[in-house]
C-alpha cells in the first residue's frame, strides 16, 4: 500500500513538469512557424559536376514541382553564388550553369530551388575540382620508343611507350611529300576483343607520305577527370626522326 501512495505522489509531482515542457515545445514550434506554414519545394536531383580549366559546370534535374522559378547555387561557404532562372516544362528539366574565373581547388556546392514567393527546397550538395596552371605544369608529353622510316611506301612509323590513364589524345603534325603540313590525332580506342578493358591509345602511329629529311612535332592532351569539359595540352615537342 505504501508503494502505491509513493507512485501516486510521484505522478502528481511530475505531471506539472511534463505540461510545462509541452508548453515550451509548442511555443518553440509556433515561433519557428510564426510566419505561416513551412513550404518546401522539390529539390535539385542528380547533381553532377564537370571539371574544367579555371571553370566548372554544375548540372541537375528538376523532376517535379511546377512552382519552381529559379535555382541558386552556392559555394565558398555561401560567400559566392549564382542564380539560374527556370522555365519549367511539363516533364523533367535539365538545368546547368557554367562558373568561370574559379581558383584551382576543390569546391563544395549547394543547390536550392525557389518559387516566386521565396519558398525554397532543401539543399542538394555536390563536390567538384577546378584545375589550372598548377595541374598543367606537371604534364609531360607521351614518350615514344622509336621512329622508323619505310622507304617502300615512304611512311614513318612511331612506336610509343605506355601513357597515363589521363591522356586523352596525342596530336601530331608532319610534312608530306607535297610539302603540306598534315595533322594526325590519336584518340583512345575501345578494346574490340574484350569490351570490359578500358579504351587505350594505339601503340604505334603511321605518317603516310612522310617527306624524308623533315621533322615532326607533337603534343599530348590530358583530361584530369572523366567527363571534364577541358583538355589540357603540353607544349609541342619537335622531333627529328
Amino acid at each position: 500500500m505504501m508503494n502505491l501512495y509513493k507512485i501516486r505522489f510521484f505522478a502528481l509531482l511530475i505531471l506539472p513538469l511534463l505540461f510545462a515542457s509541452c508548453d515550451k515545445m509548442e511555443d518553440g514550434y509556433m515561433e519557428y512557424t510564426k510566419g505561416g506554414e513551412i513550404i518546401y519545394l522539390g529539390k535539385a536531383d542528380s547533381v553532377k559536376v564537370f571539371s574544367g580549366r579555371n571553370r566548372i559546370k554544375v548540372s541537375w534535374l528538376l523532376l517535379s514541382d511546377p512552382k519552381i522559378t529559379k535555382s541558386v547555387i552556392y559555394w565558398n561557404e555561401k560567400k559566392d553564388s549564382a542564380i539560374v532562372n527556370v522555365q519549367r516544362s511539363k516533364g523533367t528539366d535539365t538545368i546547368s550553369v557554367l562558373l568561370g574565373n574559379m581558383l584551382e581547388k576543390s569546391y563544395s556546392f549547394e543547390v536550392y530551388n525557389f518559387d516566386n514567393k521565396g519558398n525554397s527546397s532543401v539543399k542538394t550538395e555536390a563536390i567538384g575540382i577546378v584545375y589550372g596552371d598548377r595541374y598543367a605544369s606537371v604534364l609531360t608529353n607521351r614518350v615514344f620508343e622509336s621512329t622508323l622510316y619505310k622507304a617502300a611506301d615512304k611512311s614513318l612509323e612511331i612506336k610509343w611507350f605506355g601513357a597515363s590513364d589521363q591522356v586523352a589524345v596525342v596530336e601530331m603534325k608532319y610534312i608530306d611529300l607535297n610539302g603540306i603540313e598534315k595533322t594526325v590525332k590519336n584518340y583512345k580506342i575501345p578494346n574490340i576483343v574484350n569490351p570490359r578493358i578500358p579504351p587505350a591509345l594505339a601503340a604505334s602511329t603511321i605518317f603516310p607520305s612522310f617527306k624524308i629529311g623533315t621533322t615532326f612535332k607533337y603534343r599530348t592532351g590530358y583530361i584530369p577527370k572523366a567527363a571534364a569539359i577541358d583538355t589540357f595540352y603540353t607544349d609541342f615537342k619537335l622531333v627529328t626522326p
